[in-house]
């Protein structure tokens, strides 16, 4: 494996950065989950505003313009020679004193890896998933910073789960630890608003729904989650997936509608790629 650090090569052996860098000592940098079909980096330009943006409200200045980031992403992939890719950028604050300060020297690193698809099961049964009280200190910035994520997971799978959804101190349904997530009631689908980090995948999900079905992103109560008929959640890594079980309530998976979404995923990321040729 090639990975990409400041410009460099290095093998998985040689890739180190500082141990005092401020990603390590105080998880205090960006990163972004990409996928490649095929060679090709699925909506690499809107990944590249989200990492952006969250550069932004982390007072992260990106040393690379989106142009050489991207022309980084796709050289990392054609050097590892893969076709089918999952792709990890980093953004760190970089090397400094000990000490929170917004001052940078950051550092990049781009991984790439084989594609490992979910095992077939996930989109054809559904998962389980479960309720966890917690989230995220800043939804919007995709940080490296992620304990309460951590937890939430590791719960999930110690109560043999894929997933936990995410409750807000109000009780309210933000999102998952690596995904969003979406419930269908009367044929209208519906999405958390707030306290969250918008999915590349959820905004071609809403995009794509809107233009046959009613859509409502809306704040959800964990209350309200029995009385929904579908769900499943979005991601880079497993696009739509189906879930069977919430807690202790079952749901038909995967239902009409999602997997009716499921089937206009895989044209849209068809349709993106017939653009390109």
């Amino acid at each position: 494996m090639h990975i990409f650090i400041n410009g460099r090569f290095y093998s998985e052996k040689d890739a180190n950065i500082s141990v005092f860098d401020h990603g390590f000592l105080y998880g205090d940098g960006i990163f972004e989950t990409l996928r490649a079909y095929n060679g090709k980096v699925f909506k690499i330009d809107e990944h590249m505003e989200r990492l952006f943006h969250s550069a932004r409200l982390a007072k992260l200045k990106i040393p690379l313009a989106k142009k050489q980031l991207k022309s980084a992403i796709i050289f990392t992939i054609k050097k590892n020679k893969l076709k089918e890719a999952y792709i990890r950028l980093t953004i760190s604050r970089g090397k400094g004193e000990l000490g929170y300060t917004t001052k940078s020297n950051p550092n990049i690193i781009i991984i790439a890896r084989p594609f490992i698809k979910y095992p077939k099961n996930v989109h054809e049964k559904g998962v389980p998933i479960i309720t966890y009280d917690g989230g995220r200190v800043l939804p919007e910035v995709k940080s490296t910073s992620c304990i309460p994520l951590v937890l939430a997971k590791s719960e999930a799978a110690e109560k043999g789960c894929f997933d936990a959804i995410l409750i807000d101190r109000d009780g309210f349904v933000t999102e998952g630890t690596v995904s969003n997530v979406f419930f269908v009631k009367n044929n209208i689908i519906y999405t958390p608003k707030e306290g969250i980090l918008k999915g590349i995948t959820r905004e071609i999900v809403i995009s794509m729904a809107k233009k046959t079905l009613k859509v409502k992103e809306a704040t959800i109560k964990k209350s309200q989650i029995c009385s929904f008929d579908e769900c499943f959640l979005t991601n880079t890594s497993g696009e739509i997936i189906p879930v069977s079980k919430i807690n202790d309530k079952k749901i038909n998976a995967p239902g009409a509608m999602t997997a009716k979404l499921m089937k206009e995923f895989e044209k849209e990321v068809e349709s993106y790629y017939a653009k390109r040729h």
